[in-house]
């Protein structure tokens, strides 16, 4: 075997660590989904900056050989989306800390350990990454449509003919039919349409075993922290009532919360602008009450027929029309 020098592998995945992080970490910051992660991801990032100077110095970094490097003109990856790129880029970090690691057993021996844990913060923050942040984005303003199972149809036949950039979304509630047949159903309406978020009503096993975007609870069903157990990666909404006041475990597990309480939803919107990273919407019932919700500067609405009064299909069509004919 040729000679390897092993401080030049050391300070090549240095900076293959270091630059992955700082991807994740960005990541993070701006899409506002984790300011907890974030700041962990940027001390990881800082301990591994002054680790790399306490124990090589600028020893490692005179072998650096930019010009010869022999993975320089490599082809970059395609990528889907950024939650592809963030998974790719924690993966980075985690083969480069454990090269670094295996290297440093004959560079600097006394250094090994500190890579190892570091390694292992990575895993850890990979896997609340994963779990907390969804695979779907929900874009803002956002409209959402409790579609009974004789509704589902003619909502979602509306929905598709819009060119919208804005978010839609069906809370379907489980059918009175065999549960096999409603998930069959639920993955026809996922191949028919990928642009709207599909959840189902309290039954999250029901959204797992049909492969769709999350679920919605409503008050006294599963917890939401059961919920994301089954869920990790998913959509996670829940209605509060009048007086139910969000928990602490719920704030760092769902994604958007909705009450009827306009008066509600401005409080909790005041409270996440602080130190909340979650949506706020509004169930309504009229186009009126929802143009001046959304001006309001609440996130979404949630149209329920049931609240407050019953509504007629083509009524809840000409709705979910009107909101996506007016692009902000």
């Amino acid at each position: 075997m040729k000679q390897v020098n092993i401080l030049r592998i050391i300070d090549a995945n240095f900076n293959r660590v270091r630059e992955a992080i700082r991807v994740v970490e960005d990541i993070l910051r701006f899409s506002e989904t984790s300011a907890q992660l974030t700041s962990k991801l940027r001390e990881i990032r800082h301990f591994l900056t002054s680790s790399y100077i306490k124990h090589f110095g600028f020893s490692a970094i005179v072998f650096r050989n930019v010009r010869k490097d022999p993975g320089k003109n490599n082809a970059p990856h395609p990528a889907l989306d950024v939650r592809q790129i963030m998974i790719r880029n924690f993966l980075r970090a985690e083969e480069g800390l454990r090269c670094i690691e295996e290297c440093s057993r004959i560079a600097k021996p006394s250094s090994t350990e500190s890579w190892q844990k570091l390694r292992f913060a990575i895993y850890q923050i990979e896997q609340q990454a994963l779990i907390e942040i969804p695979d779907r984005t929900i874009h803002t303003p956002f409209l959402a449509v409790y579609a009974a199972e004789t509704m589902v149809e003619l909502i979602h036949k509306t929905a598709i003919k819009l060119e919208t950039k804005k978010t839609f979304i069906m809370i379907i509630p489980p059918a009175a039919e065999r549960t096999d047949n409603f998930v069959r159903t639920l993955r026809r309406l996922r191949k028919i349409d990928e642009r709207t978020i599909l959840l189902v009503q309290d039954r999250p096993d029901i959204a797992l075993a049909a492969g769709i975007d999350g679920v919605h609870l409503e008050y006294g069903s599963i917890s939401a922290c059961d919920a994301r157990r089954i869920l990790p990666g998913k959509i996670i909404g829940i209605t509060l009532k009048k007086n139910q006041k969000l928990r602490i475990s719920e704030e760092k597990t769902v994604n958007y919360i909705a009450c009827e309480d306009i008066s509600k939803i401005k409080q909790l919107l005041t409270k996440r602008r602080k130190n909340i990273k979650l949506y706020a919407a509004a169930i309504l019932n009229s186009c009126r009450e929802i143009e001046k919700a959304i001006r309001s500067g609440i996130d979404g609405a949630i149209i329920k027929p049931n609240a407050g009064r019953k509504m007629k299909i083509n009524e809840i069509c000409k709705i979910v029309e009107n909101f996506y004919g007016k692009e902000t």
